[in-house]
């Protein structure tokens, strides 16, 4: 490279000196750099005898300027330096690119520039200067040995691992090397590569990582982590019904499964909880001791479906998880058997009450019935209410007519609990209700009477029935007294014979009344009279006269 001389004016001679001009008039062929170079120099010299510069010379760029690595922080930047006059000394000065401003400053062909970052692409500028002129700066790069790996990924449990460092900078290769911390249980170091299973969800912290060049240079990164995720996990649940009937709950068995993201096997002592309709009946499933499940009868009302559910609980290597069947649970109410007998099974007309009915309800699964539901007993068209607990009622008296075949005695059970049916039963017998007796009385009075003053007789009749029910009082009644009878009824009860009706008679006439009745539930019936009717002779007055009355002896006869 050729240069054109530069210039400057020289300083003033001080007062006193000698001054004596030299000029020095040389040419030189710089072979190395392949340009010629001509300077003078203009020199005072004192009365000491001291030469000084006071003009500079025309000044040579360095060449072939290279940059080698003196560790992760420093270069050696060098160049070719060419032949100066002699006793004129050069400096040059090697200044990295960016703010930080590095440098060194050395007469010689190198120098090491210290104080840089790791990992950074920098240019040197490499100028020669002397006094105050300056070449312009030829350069050189060179990039510091760093590790550009700044985190590193997390990793999951049971999932294949493999992360990458990376280094940037410096003289060829680098090898790796763990020199802080400890990779996570199942992880390893080769090369530049993490890699592995992880074993454990411990984290790993202040992992530090050295990288080494072909130079031998060492960097070390920041101190990095690797967290350890939980595996995933799904849960998934059957039953093996989805409908039930209330009080068989139980039968109902689920089998949940957990299976994992990765395909590890789930711990042993880990818990499946089965939850029906958000917890009001749940079960549950320890890993490596049962496999199924089974909630209680009468764990859960009658509705549906009802959300079957299973949930995971996390592990300290598995997330929890949540699962449900598609159809859910119904449950569907229980049935109920009611029954009833009567006691007894057959009655008198206006004797009903003296029936007991006796209902009984009974559910298929065994639960108990409430105590309060009611059951109506029907025996025909009477009834009666009766309660679980009370167990027992009667008909009114009167409430049935007789019947010629029993009355169908049953019973439905009204179940105010929703998880059970009602259901009717009927008694095996029936009830029969047979006629009330009755009881007909009859009095005369006079008990005694002459023959052919019999209608002077009053025959007074009644008729009761047995268990106290009304007797219809038109219904007529008729009384005999021996071959003559008359008729009364119970609202009118009494009656008479006709004179002469009965001759008299050494004994009673027997007396009786006989009740017919119109009404069906009531049963005829007969009474006689204590005593019975006495007709005794009717008495006779004899009278005599004679016409004339008075008369010839021996003309009687007229």
């Amino acid at each position: 490279m050729s240069m054109r001389p530069q210039h400057a004016s020289a300083k003033k001679p001080r007062r006193g000196i000698v001054v004596r001009i030299l000029l020095f008039a040389g040419g030189f062929l710089l072979a190395g750099a392949g340009a010629a170079l001509a300077f003078f120099v203009v020199g005072v010299i004192d009365a000491t005898n001291n030469d000084a510069v006071a003009q500079a010379t025309s000044l040579v760029a360095p060449t072939a300027p290279t940059a080698t690595e003196s560790g992760a922080t420093a270069v050696t930047v060098a160049w070719t330096s060419h032949m100066q006059p002699t006793g004129v000394v050069v400096q040059y000065t090697a200044t990295a690119s960016g703010s930080g401003g590095q440098h060194c400053t050395t007469s010689g062909s190198s120098c090491q520039v210290s104080g840089l970052s790791p990992g950074t692409a920098y240019t040197f500028s490499i100028a020669a200067s002397l006094d105050s002129w300056t070449t312009t700066p030829i350069t050189s790069s060179f990039t510091t040995l760093g590790v550009t790996t700044s985190s590193l990924p997390n990793a999951t449990f049971g999932a294949s691992y493999t992360t990458t460092l990376a280094a940037t900078g410096g003289t060829g290769a680098d090898t790796w090397s763990l020199t802080s911390g400890t990779l996570p249980a199942g992880l390893s170091l080769t090369g530049n590569t993490i890699s592995g299973t992880p074993t454990s969800t411990t984290a790993a912290t202040g992992l530090v990582f050295t990288a080494k060049d072909a130079s031998g240079f060492t960097v070390s990164s920041a101190a990095l982590s690797i967290t350890v995720l939980q595996d995933s996990t799904t849960t998934t649940i059957t039953d093996s019904a989805n409908t039930v009937v209330y009080g068989n709950e139980a039968s109902v068995i689920f089998t949940p499964h957990v299976t994992t993201g990765h395909g590890e096997a789930v711990p042993n002592g880990s818990v499946i909880t089965v939850s029906i309709n958000s917890g009001a009946a749940t079960c549950t499933v320890t890993i490596g001791t049962n496999t199924t499940c089974t909630i209680a009868s009468t764990a859960l009302m009658v509705g549906g479906p009802l959300q079957v559910s299973a949930s995971f609980a996390s592990t300290a290597n598995l997330m929890a998880s949540t699962g449900t069947t598609a159809a859910g649970l119904s449950v569907t109410a229980d049935a109920t058997t009611t029954t009833v007998s009567e006691t007894p099974t057959s009655v008198a007309y206006g004797n009903e009450t003296a029936v007991t009915f006796t209902p009984r309800v009974t559910a298929s699964n065994g639960e108990v019935v409430p105590g309060v539901d009611s059951i109506t007993v029907n025996v025909g068209s009477a009834s009666c209410t009766t309660t679980v607990t009370a167990g027992s009622c009667t008909i009114a008296n009167t409430a049935l007519s007789v019947s010629a075949s029993p009355y169908s005695v049953s019973a439905t059970f009204f179940t105010g609990d929703p998880d059970l049916t009602t259901s009717t039963g009927t008694a095996a017998t029936g009830l029969t209700v047979n006629k009330d007796t009755t009881t007909t009385t009859v009095s005369e009075s006079p008990t005694s009477v002459v023959y052919d003053t019999e209608s002077t007789v009053v025959f007074t009749v009644g008729v009761t029935a047995t268990h106290a029910e009304a007797v219809p009082g038109s219904d007529s009644i008729t009384i005999n007294a021996g071959s003559a009878s008359c008729n009364a009824t119970v609202s009118a009860p009494t009656c008479s014979i006709a004179n002469t009706a009965l001759a008299a008679n050494a004994t009673p006439y027997t007396v009786s009344a006989t009740f017919t009745g119109t009404d069906p539930n009531l049963s005829t019936s007969t009474g006689t009279s204590a005593t019975g009717l006495t007709v005794t002779k009717d008495s006779t007055t004899t009278t005599v006269s004679e016409s004339p009355t008075s008369v010839v002896y021996g003309n009687e006869s007229t």
